[in-house]
C-alpha cells in the first residue's frame, strides 16, 4: 500500500524515536517495526527475546490548553527562515502529561500474542519547529507530582510500562504498577542523544535544526 510522505515521516519520526529510547535505556533490540492502528505505533523484539508492543506518541506542553504552541512555533521558525527564533513556553508539564495519558490509556489496541504494552512519551524533540512547543521543563516537575496526577490512571490501564523520554537533555521517567513513577535517568543539557535524533531526522528528509549548543 502506497502512503503518503506525510505518513512516511510520521512512522519514520516514530520508528527513529522508539530506537532511540531503546538506546538510552540500554535495551538492545533485535527487530523494530512500523504498524498501523489497532496495532500500537511499534514493533520490538529485544535481544533477550521479550516482544513489546510500544505506542509512540509526543507530549505538547500545552495541550491541555488549546494546543496552539505549535503552529506558534512553526509560524516563527517560518517567519526566522531557517534562523534562531526564540518564545515563551509553558510552565505546566503535568497538566500536559496528563492529557496525553489520558488519551492513549483510553485507546484499544490490538495486541500479538506474548506483547507486553508500552507507551513512550517523548518530549524536548530536536525538530524545526517543535523544540519550544514539546519542551518539558523538569524544574516544574517531579515524581512526586507525576504519581499524584497520573498514577490512579495508569493502575487502570492495560500498559506494562510508560516512560516519559526528554530527547534534549537526556531525562528518563518510568511508571510501572510496582513502583509508579521513578526517575531512572536524570534530564542533563542538551546532549549528542538530541543531536544524533536530529541529524537521523534530516538524512530522512524532514525538517530539523540545531538549538543551543552540543557538547
Amino acid at each position: 500500500m502506497h502512503l503518503s510522505k506525510t505518513m512516511n515521516d510520521k512512522k519514520f519520526i516514530e520508528l527513529e524515536l522508539a530506537r532511540r529510547f531503546f538506546s538510552v535505556v540500554n535495551e538492545p533490540v533485535h527487530e523494530l517495526q512500523s504498524r498501523d492502528p489497532p496495532k500500537p505505533d511499534v514493533s520490538a523484539i529485544l535481544l533477550g527475546g521479550r516482544k513489546i508492543a510500544l505506542e509512540v506518541t509526543v507530549v505538547h506542553a500545552d495541550e491541555h490548553d488549546s494546543n496552539r504552541l505549535r503552529a506558534q512555533e512553526i509560524k516563527t521558525e517560518s517567519q526566522k527562515n531557517g534562523g534562531l527564533y526564540a518564545m515563551w513556553g509553558n510552565t505546566r508539564p503535568i497538566e500536559a502529561i496528563a492529557h496525553r495519558l489520558n488519551d492513549k490509556v483510553n485507546k484499544k489496541y490490538d495486541l500479538e500474542q506474548d506483547q507486553e504494552l508500552w507507551l513512550l512519551l517523548s518530549s524536548s524533540t530536536p525538530q524545526l519547529g517543535a523544540v519550544v512547543a514539546t519542551t518539558l521543563v523538569p524544574m516544574f516537575m517531579s515524581v512526586e507530582d507525576l504519581n499524584k496526577c497520573t498514577h490512579s490512571l495508569l493502575s487502570r490501564s492495560k500498559f506494562h510500562h510508560v516512560y516519559l523520554h526528554m530527547i534534549l537533555g537526556g531525562g528518563i521517567y518510568k511508571w510501572s504498577r510496582s513502583t509508579s513513577w521513578e526517575l531512572i535517568k536524570k534530564p542533563e543539557k542538551w546532549s549528542h542523544e538530541g543531536f544524533e535524533t536530529m541529524q537521523a531526522m534530516r538524512g530522512k528528509g524532514i525538517p530539523t535544526q540545531i538549538f543551543g549548543r552540543y557538547p
